[in-house]
């Protein structure tokens, strides 16, 4: 390399890490691995089970608000149009409300475009899920979010997701999906019969998904020592933070 492009290469180094603390945002890991179980609160205005979940009056930035007044450790914003209802702007606004609060970018990933569109519409992090990509595109697409700085929540819903999921390099975080994509029934089993097969010595941040209703929920999944659980509904159309 002559002697010039080794000086432009150097100042160009200064300029990129700026330039990247400008799109740099908050962990979820981190804010997962707080004492106690951590809530990561979603925003799901619909889901091919339940139909409507928010109403015609739903306020975002109130649902934000009450989910930061209440301590929850994270965001999950979901971003699929037409099963969902959920829109990529739903993620930014979270993002600049509340900049210090980790957001996910909870969606059906399976193109490169999706990773980088992610980066920057916002998020911290985006969720790929075992079952709908092979081997290949979860390696590959895990590296490039790691590459962009985003972090990767690897969803699981049974022993052979699990065993899949565990040979993806540097997987730091997993997510144990309660729901029977089959019957959308969902049950704590699932979290519960996963969870001792995960090896502790990996370091893996481990969050359970879907089915958590009640305090009681809540407190039996602490009860089985995972860090975080994600939830949707119930926080949409309950006061499950803050039960009267």
């Amino acid at each position: 390399m002559s002697n010039i492009l080794h000086k432009i290469k150097l100042e160009r180094e200064k300029q990129l890490s700026e330039e990247k603390k400008i799109l740099s945002k908050p962990s979820l890991i981190k804010a997962l691995k707080k004492d106690g179980i951590q809530i990561i609160g979603e925003i799901k205005r619909a889901s091919p089970s339940k139909g409507t979940i928010a109403k015609d009056t739903f306020d975002i930035e109130k649902q934000l608000d009450y989910y930061v007044k209440n301590n929850i450790a994270a965001f999950s914003i979901l971003t699929e149009n037409h099963f969902f209802k959920g829109q990529n702007e739903d993620l930014t606004f979270a993002g600049k409300l509340h900049p210090e609060i980790p957001v996910l970018r909870k969606d059906f990933i399976f193109d490169p475009f999706q990773v980088a569109q992610a980066k920057f519409i916002g998020a911290s992090a985006v969720l790929l899920i075992v079952k709908m990509l092979s081997d290949i595109e979860l390696i590959n697409l895990h590296k490039l979010a790691l590459d962009l700085e985003l972090e990767v929540l690897v969803e699981i819903h049974n022993e052979e997701d699990l065993e899949r999921a565990l040979r993806i390099p540097e997987i730091k975080l997993l997510g144990i999906n309660n729901r029977n994509l089959d019957t959308f029934e969902t049950s704590l089993s699932v979290t519960e019969n996963l969870f001792p097969k995960i090896p502790a010595g990996k370091d893996i941040t481990i969050i359970s998904e879907s089915g958590v209703h009640t305090q009681e929920d809540l407190k039996f999944l602490e009860s089985i020592g995972v860090d975080g659980v994600l939830i949707g509904e119930s926080l949409m159309k309950t006061s499950l933070l803050n039960p009267k």
